[in-house]
């Protein structure tokens, strides 16, 4: 009797070259998140123009942007864990059906309270995306590229929101507001047959969950074409303890240390992201800063966001997570410094610039740490749920910023204050490093990669 092959594939995704079908999975998937990271904002972007149709005033959209806020909340806890049960590719799917059809529904009826609900339902599908995605990437990415690649695709949600926001900001004048709807509705539209067809299931999910062997082993096949296999064989992962998506298991096995502090860290750091996103316009306005200057910043922001990104992916495989702690640092002086030069165009939206550059860089940074952090059986719950409790920050932002506008804060103490947060992220990131030194390795992803055993 022939002696039965036994194939880890885990061992082969890890040692296999990234080739071109690993690069099909994560630029399709990128593709996915620019898409998702512009939908979020589409609002922002339409709100002046559809007030205006709709006969209200624009300070009464604060329940309509606070709908899609707490819809990614809910939907980060609820719709995640559904990734470790039945599949990343389906609710990927599924999710983006779901942010299609209602960021397509306010073009048809633009009644103020039925937007409300659109928002929340579509933030609910916007949600699901997220970790879904980055569960699928993750576990076809190379370990020693894995880090990068996790944190080039979060990079995607801001390269999304200038790309968009540019495009948005010339169609609206000439076609409306409905036109930054179209824009959120056909473009995924048009991606979906290709995720569908394209992008591959989870291997691990699928030995997880014991699919069958022939696709496993030609999915296998495609990512290292040199690998014999006929789909006779037994494949396997590295024994993992943990059921499927069970929320508990992020808090056993020592997981629950880096789990807490990783909530702590992502809320800080979505916090300020998103009231800059929310209030940088206004408040450089208020400042004295010329409409047609003040536009722009929340541009410089995500742009500086996206180059962040992407600078320590480059790095961070060699560097480790300390890396991210001084960017935080550094993120949090840049956010201080914008209210002292808002009488100053250039040097404000340089600040600005660099305060996403480095807050908004080390925020999805983060992100990708929480991504390798968890096994697969619990990924995407991990995700999910770093995610939901981060967003939980989205919600409290643009309030606390809100209630300081209120109270005539001046803008020099208001951004001193909104610097903080960026404070208690460093310190909780320096504690993640010093509890998991795994996580400060830096050869290769391995500081990374092999965070996965907790």
């Amino acid at each position: 009797m022939a002696q039965e092959k036994i194939i880890d594939v885990r061992e082969v995704i890890d040692n296999a070259p990234f080739g071109r079908y690993q690069l099909l999975v994560v630029v399709l998937t990128l593709l996915v998140m620019m898409l998702d990271g512009y939908d979020i904002l589409v609002l922002s972007f339409t709100a002046p123009a559809l007030a205006k149709d709709i006969g209200r005033d624009v300070a009464t959209f604060g329940p309509l942007f606070a709908a899609g806020f707490i819809a990614l909340l809910i939907g980060s806890l609820i719709v995640s864990p559904f990734g470790d049960l039945w599949g990343r590719k389906g609710v990927m799917l599924v999710s983006m059906i779901v942010f299609i059809a209602f960021t397509f529904m306010p073009i048809v009826d633009p009644e103020y309270s039925h937007i409300l609900v659109y928002r929340f339902l579509g933030g609910l599908g916007l949600a699901g995306v997220t970790p879904a995605g980055a569960a699928i990437v993750t576990e076809y990415a190379p370990k020693k590229h894995r880090g990068m690649v996790v944190n080039i695709l979060y990079s995607g949600f801001g390269v999304g929101a200038v790309l968009g926001g540019l495009a948005a900001s010339r169609l609206i004048p000439e076609y409306g507001w409905q036109a930054g709807f179209w824009l959120g509705t056909l473009l995924p539209l048009v991606l979906l047959p290709f995720v569908w067809v394209l992008v591959p299931e989870s291997v691990e999910f699928m030995v997880a969950t014991g699919k069958g062997a022939g696709k496993i082993a030609s999915i296998l096949k495609r990512v290292n074409p040199g690998l014999a296999l006929n789909g006779d064989e037994t494949f396997t992962m590295p024994p993992s303890p943990e059921k499927k998506g069970s929320i508990k298991d992020l808090f056993t096995a020592g997981r629950g240390y880096g789990t807490v502090l990783l909530w702590i860290i992502l809320f800080c750091a979505l916090l300020d992201s998103s009231l800059m996103a929310s209030w940088i316009n206004a408040i450089l306005n208020r400042g004295g800063m010329p409409a047609d200057k003040a536009i722009l910043s929340p541009i410089a922001h995500q742009l500086g966001g996206v180059l962040g990104t992407v600078a320590i992916a480059l790095i961070i495989d060699r560097v480790g997570v300390r890396l991210i702690a001084g960017t935080y640092l550094l993120a949090a002086i840049s956010i201080g410094a914008v209210g002292y030069f808002t009488g100053n165009v250039g040097l404000a939206l340089a600040m600005v610039f660099l305060a996403g550059f480095f807050g908004v860089g080390s925020q999805f940074s983060t992100q990708s740490v929480s991504t390798l952090y968890y096994p697969v059986k619990i990924r995407s719950t991990g995700i999910g749920w770093a995610l939901g409790i981060g967003r939980a920050g989205t919600v409290v932002g643009p309030l606390w910023v809100g209630a300081m506008l209120t109270g005539n804060w001046n803008l020099e103490n208001l951004f001193l204050v909104v610097a903080i947060p960026q404070i208690v992220a460093m310190v909780c990131m320096l504690m993640l490093a010093a509890r998991y030194p795994e996580f400060t390795r830096t050869k290769g992803a391995r500081g990374l990669g092999e965070a996965e055993t907790h």
